[in-house]
């Protein structure tokens, strides 16, 4: 949850599970829960499942990044974050469990289930 402060302020603090963070030339208070730490899991898994294709660290072959979903989330937060944002939430929301497994490397296939009932619960 982002919640905007002052417009003049640039201190970066954390106070319990809220941090002020400069955005924009806007300070924000972002709060901070143990759901946040559970969602950013689920899109490590997502990113190891969709980016690799075996043990050891094997990338996966053959795989176009920049026009996958990971490639609107990573390659467009850096100009536009309402892009990035925009895919995320399309991503989370969208009702068909094909989505996730069109993503998946064959490799990790039998996990895409796992991933979908996780992206189910979001």
């Amino acid at each position: 949850m982002l919640q905007r402060r002052s417009k003049g302020s640039s201190r970066i603090y954390k106070e319990d599970n809220l941090t002020s963070v400069q955005l924009h030339g806007d300070d924000f208070r972002v709060h901070h829960t143990p759901a946040d730490d559970i969602e950013s899991l689920f899109y490590v898994l997502v990113w190891i499942l969709v980016l690799y294709d075996g043990p050891l660290g094997r990338e996966r072959q053959g795989f176009n990044f920049e026009s996958s979903i990971l490639g609107e989330w990573s390659e467009s937060a850096i100009p536009n974050l309402r892009v990035a944002r925009n895919s995320k939430l399309a991503f989370i929301v969208d009702q068909n469990p094909e989505t996730m497994k069109s993503c998946v490397s064959p490799y990790f296939s039998d996990l895409a289930p796992l991933a979908e009932k996780w992206r189910e619960i979001f």
